[in-house]
């Protein structure tokens, strides 16, 4: 190679930053050393409805940049800044991700880019076979980046540069000119921090460095042309495009860089108002915004869905405007806000017909609309494995308020005996030598346990209730009753209402307590009354 080439290469980093690139690499045209892990990410459906990632040609490409430019030897990487995240607080309404701020950057990066070809070419003196590239190309850009020396990929799944975050635009340039490579890669410097894959909404970042597209906002919000999944609504917050959560959480972006000066604002503040823009309305409003790729119908989806999360009442007026729209994935989603906000059902999370049946008669006189999961074609089957009560409670409470996108009540219960000195008893999976152990089973070994023991077998039912808000925390709320004990002859039966539990006072096993007794004396009952006060603050 000549030592004019090699001199190249610094002429090139000098141009780029003065153009604004705060980093430019070089690397070769050689496949990606881990094309594969792009293969896995496809199987595995990640890439959700951007289907034109897993297709024959941009397979290829991706897999042999050449295919692209038959002459290629060198790809230069560039890394243009966006400003830092932190500056997310200044948004005064809805949120979109901070590169959205600026004049679509496909319209001001290959400008720049060409500049770039054109002082090389002047530097040689002869025309390069080029091909430029922003966010657009069938490449592997961050692989590409991260071979040419610009960073590491994070837990996040963005390049991570030690002076400059992750707030930055990439852009390649394939030549048909030999320069250096630069052969320095960056050490990767997450260590063991998680911030990012704990702080995502929507747990959409995957342990490999990946992210699952089918739950990412970035994608939902922007790259996704169909409804939005209900269980994932309340997870996007006041996310209208895109998501910065895990790039504002990432202690590397405070060395984030200044933006690029050839950056120009063009995204205004959104409002609820922009819920009924006409099409011509629209366009003009975002007609230099990146904000124009998820089209009118996108973006008022994504904004009847931060609303509905906000819960303003102020907007009702306008989603009712929405549900009228010519758009039918509008109206939907303006409808599912408006219900949000008006929200006053309350959803009993268990397929278990009798404790439907059981919590519906404890709730009745609460004035709370209550919804079973058939009444919404819900079956779901929450594996009842916590350590306590209150954690499987609140697993059930949690899995069917995603699923549904509704407040959910769910609730768990055992029987503890003080003669076995407060061990569990009949209280659920766990009370037993044998895994799998049924009803059954668990009885016959209390009862074991508890042949030997001086009578009366003292015990009580305590009942835990978790209620889950979408997207929300869980809160919990419990309730007790105290009782015997008694002989098996009294009767058999399942857990809930057992026939071998006594109100010594009445008399009376659980079976035999008439509903009104139950709702005034039952762990659950108790239960249900601590936990109506709590849901009318929820519900309105």
């Amino acid at each position: 190679m000549s030592n004019k080439l090699n001199g190249l290469k610094l002429s090139i980093k000098n141009k780029a930053r003065q153009l604004g690139f705060i980093l430019t690499g070089v690397t070769s045209c050689q496949p990606p050393a881990h094309y594969s892990a792009f293969e896995a990410w496809l199987a595995n459906g990640n890439h959700a409805g951007m289907a034109y990632l897993a297709t024959e040609h941009s397979r290829a490409r991706r897999a042999d940049p050449s295919l692209i430019l038959p002459e290629c030897k060198t790809i230069l990487v560039l890394a243009l800044p966006y400003s830092p995240v932190s500056n997310q607080s200044r948004r005064k309404s809805f949120r979109i991700a901070e590169y959205a701020l600026y004049k679509d950057y496909h319209e001001i990066i290959p400008p720049l880019l060409q500049q770039i070809i054109l002082f090389i070419e002047e530097q040689v003196g002869y025309p390069i076979p080029n091909r430029c590239y922003t966010d657009t190309g069938h490449i592997l850009e961050r692989e590409l980046a991260q071979r040419a020396g610009l960073g590491w990929i994070g837990k996040n799944s963005m390049l991570l540069n030690p002076k400059a975050g992750s707030t930055f635009f990439l852009a390649e340039i394939l030549l048909g000119i030999e320069i250096e490579p630069d052969d320095a890669p960056i050490a990767d410097h997450c260590g063991t921090c998680s911030r990012c894959i704990e702080a995502c909404p929507t747990q959409a970042i995957l342990p490999n460095r990946t992210l699952d597209s089918r739950r990412c906002i970035s994608y939902l919000t922007i790259e996704n042309k169909a409804d939005i999944p209900v269980g994932l609504r309340p997870l996007m917050q006041d996310w209208v495009f895109g998501c910065d959560v895990c790039q504002m959480i990432c202690p590397w972006n405070r060395f984030s860089a200044p933006a690029a000066s050839a950056l120009e604002a063009a995204a205004p503040d959104l409002s609820a108002l922009d819920l009924i823009l006409s099409s011509v309305e629209f366009n003009q409003r975002f007609k230099q915004s990146p904000l124009k790729r998820a089209k009118r119908r996108g973006i008022l989806r994504n904004l009847a869905v931060a609303i509905g999360n906000s819960k303003n009442k102020n907007a009702i007026a306008l989603l009712e405007q929405a549900i009228q729209d010519n758009e039918p994935i509008v109206r939907e989603h303006a409808a599912w806000a408006l219900e949000k906000i008006k929200m006053n059902k309350l959803l009993i999370a268990t397929n278990n017909k009798g404790k439907v049946k059981e919590l519906q008669d404890l709730l009745k006189d609460s004035g709370l609309q209550l919804v079973t999961p058939s009444e919404i074609n819900l079956d779901l089957d929450v594996e009842e494995n916590g350590a306590t009560y209150a954690e499987n409670a609140a697993k059930k409470a949690q899995a069917f308020a995603q699923a549904s996108g509704l407040v959910s009540l769910a609730d768990d219960s055992g029987l503890e005996v003080d003669a076995l000195d407060g061990a569990p008893g009949l209280y659920s999976a766990r009370y037993h030598p044998k895994p799998g152990a049924n009803d059954a089973d668990r009885r016959a070994y209390m009862l074991e346990n508890l042949k030997d023991k001086p009578r009366p077998w003292t015990a009580h039912f305590h009942a835990t209730i978790a209620i889950a808000i979408p997207g929300g925390e869980v809160q919990i709320v419990a309730g007790n009753c105290f009782g015997e004990i008694i002989p098996e002859e009294r009767g058999s039966g399942g857990f809930g209402y057992d026939p071998i539990f006594l109100f010594s006072a009445l008399g009376k096993t659980m079976a035999e307590l008439g509903m009104e007794e139950k709702n005034r004396l039952s762990h659950r009952a108790k239960a249900a009354q601590n936990a109506i006060p709590l849901l009318k603050k929820i519900l309105p």
